[in-house]
């Protein structure tokens, strides 16, 4: 439940953001985003869990290093392709490949049996069709692009599945959310203010728009990363990926509603990718 908060949350909120923050502020609003979520992380530690955790109940620095590379890499990866193909195949391919390489990982492991890839297989085949619809539509997109995109948003997928696995296996040991948090973002904001940063000082922004900026950082995707993070020390990896797999669905609503513009073959495809990520969510219960 409360990742299926957190995503609709987050889907709204990134269709928020696609219609109210400037291109040339994206990566500072993310930036600001990154580094309210560890702040808030680190002040929910000082407040509630200080003193009472066991050395054992954080993360170790090589998992630290390895959730900072997989955050930053799953964010970074997928707004440098959303710069070469359409945000709607960049997001579905991303959500889309994070429940197969998840069960993938677990049927090798022995943790899952071999028919479990079906309804992951379902999704991505799904997120494949849809995203082959908007990069048909983009007349912008070129052949190398495409393929840079592609590669990209598989790279953002696969970290993404990463920070879900590290996240359950972390959580596992009795590591808190909050914890989690506090260690989990860092690389990700620094990365975007070493970017955002310049873009502002050659750029004349007024403090009103950049507050206003940092403002919807905060609320449209600071807040339901932190909820996703709580989600998914809860949830398995997998129900938890099938889940997030919806994620693009809810942007593409929140974008109707806001554009009054709705693609009929985007809409069905993304309804067969929710029906399909449903029946997967609803099984592994």
């Amino acid at each position: 439940m409360v990742v299926a908060v957190a995503v609709v949350w987050q889907g709204i909120g990134t269709a928020v953001v696609g219609s109210t923050i400037s291109p040339a502020l994206s990566t500072f609003t993310t930036a600001v985003a990154f580094f309210g979520a560890a702040s808030i992380a680190l002040l929910v530690l000082v407040t509630r869990e200080h003193g009472r955790f066991r050395p054992r109940e954080r993360p170790t620095f090589r998992e630290a290093l390895v959730m900072n590379a997989v955050t930053a890499g799953a964010f970074g990866a997928f707004y440098i392709a959303t710069t070469l193909i359409p945000s709607t195949a960049a997001s579905v391919i991303e959500t889309g490949l994070g429940p197969l390489i998840i069960v993938l990982i677990l049927v090798r492991n022995g943790g899952r049996r071999a028919h479990g890839l079906v309804v992951p297989g379902l999704v991505i085949l799904a997120a494949i069709v849809i995203a082959w619809i908007a990069l048909h539509d983009d007349e912008e997109a070129s052949g190398s692009g495409v393929v840079l995109g592609v590669a990209l948003s598989i790279l953002a997928g696969a970290c993404a599945a990463g920070v879900l696995l590290s996240s359950h296996r972390i959580a596992g040991r009795g590591v808190s959310a909050a914890r989690i948090s506090a260690v989990r973002f860092h690389l990700a904001w620094a990365l975007g203010a070493a970017i955002g940063l310049p873009v502002i000082v050659r750029g004349s922004f007024g403090p009103g728009e950049l507050l206003f900026a940092a403002g919807v950082g905060v609320t449209c995707i600071c807040i339901p990363i932190l909820l996703l993070q709580w989600g998914v020390t809860l949830a398995e990896p997998v129900h938890a990926a099938l889940v997030i797999s919806m994620l693009p669905a809810v942007v593409l609503v929140g974008e109707s509603f806001m554009t009054g513009v709705l693609q009929p073959a985007l809409a069905f495809g993304m309804a067969v990718l929710v029906v399909f990520s449903l029946i997967g969510a609803r099984l592994g219960r």
